[in-house]
């Protein structure tokens, strides 16, 4: 996808990581251009009780489950970082699992996360997320 020319700011490669609670898109961004790669997907559901909120005893479920899918995202983010010759990562996700799939990324790749926007607009247009990460 091309960029409009008032979001041509990445001179540089980089690597925007978008992610909820349990799937994420990646991006390359650079120069003229935007692509989408792939993403990685938590295949597990939450565990609700018969009225639909989370049982007493599944917060530590859940937290194995953010573990899981965060080590999955760090190295997937490794792998495309390697692949790509990435020089920035721009990690936009909830604070959660930003601080699980920092602390599962080697060294040198975390050397190269630049900004990380704590939300989750797994929803917003990918042109949208540029902006807001232009922004701040």
């Amino acid at each position: 996808m091309q960029l409009p020319s008032d979001l041509q700011h990445f001179p540089h490669l980089a690597l925007i990581v978008l992610s909820d609670n349990g799937s994420s898109k990646l991006f390359l961004v650079g120069g003229e251009s935007l692509e989408q790669l792939d993403g990685v997907s938590d295949p597990v559901e939450p565990l609700p009780d018969h009225e639909g909120s989370f049982e007493p005893g599944s917060h530590g479920v859940e937290t194995d489950r953010f573990k899981h899918y965060a080590k999955m995202l760090a190295q997937h983010v490794t792998e495309t970082v390697t692949a790509h010759n990435v020089t920035y990562i721009h990690l936009v996700m909830p604070p959660h699992i930003e601080h699980m799939v920092s602390a599962d990324l080697p060294t040198t790749v975390k050397a190269k996360v630049m900004q990380g926007l704590h939300l989750d607009l797994m929803n917003e247009a990918p042109l949208d997320v540029v902006r807001r990460l232009l922004q701040d």
